[in-house]
C-alpha cells in the first residue's frame, strides 16, 4: 500500500512528461511530429528500461537484504541534473508573437470548466482510460518484484535485470520503428 501510495504522489508531482509532449509539438512540423512524438515515446522507453534494470542492479542479490538507499539516491541525483539541464539548455519553445496575452474578460471559472468537461463524454471516456492505463502502468513497477520473488529462476533484486531489459528493449523497438512517419 506504501508502494502504491508513493508511486501515485510521485505521479502527481510529475508534469514533465506532459511539458515534454508539449515542447515536442512547438517545435516540430505538423508532417514530422507523429514520428518525433514516437522517438520521445522510445526514449522514454529506454528510461523506463535502463532506470529499473539498473536500480534492480544496484539492489543487491538477495529480496531479503535488497539496498533501496542507493537506487533512490541515483534517481534522485538523476533528477536533479535533468532539472538543472532543463533550466539552463532548453530554450522556450514558443515564439513571444506566438504565445497568448492573458485576457481579463475572458476568464471561465474551474468548476465551469469541469462541468463543461463532463458535458463531452467521449472525452471524458477517454481521460478515464489513459488514467486506469497509467495507473496500471504505474503499479507493475512496484509489484514486479513481489510477483518475481517467488520463481526461483530469479535469484534477488539483480536478477530481474536481463528481464526488464529485454521487455523494454521490445517496447523501445515498436516505437521506434513501429511508427509510419
Amino acid at each position: 500500500l506504501v508502494v502504491a501510495l508513493s508511486r501515485i504522489l510521485s505521479g502527481l508531482m510529475a508534469g514533465n512528461f506532459g511539458a515534454a509532449q508539449a515542447y515536442i509539438i512547438d517545435i516540430s512540423r505538423e508532417k514530422d511530429r507523429a514520428k518525433f512524438m514516437g522517438y520521445f515515446g522510445a526514449a522514454m522507453g529506454l528510461g523506463f528500461v535502463i532506470g529499473p534494470a539498473i536500480g534492480a542492479a544496484m539492489g543487491g542479490d538477495s529480496f531479503e537484504k535488497t539496498n533501496f538507499v542507493l537506487p533512490a539516491l541515483t534517481a534522485a541525483a538523476l533528477s536533479f541534473c535533468a532539472l538543472i539541464g532543463v533550466v539552463f539548455f532548453v530554450k522556450e519553445s514558443l515564439p513571444a508573437e506566438k504565445r497568448s496575452k492573458p485576457s481579463k474578460t475572458q476568464t471561465t471559472s474551474f468548476f465551469k470548466s469541469i462541468s463543461e468537461l463532463f458535458n463531452r463524454r467521449l472525452l471524458v471516456l477517454l481521460i478515464c482510460c489513459g488514467a486506469l492505463y497509467q495507473i496500471a502502468s504505474g503499479l507493475f513497477e512496484p509489484i514486479f518484484p513481489l510477483w518475481i520473488a517467488d520463481f526461483s529462476v530469479v535469484d534477488g533484486p539483480r536478477g530481474m535485470t536481463w528481464m526488464l531489459l529485454l521487455s523494454g528493449m521490445v517496447m523501445i523497438l515498436i516505437q521506434s520503428f513501429g511508427i509510419v512517419p
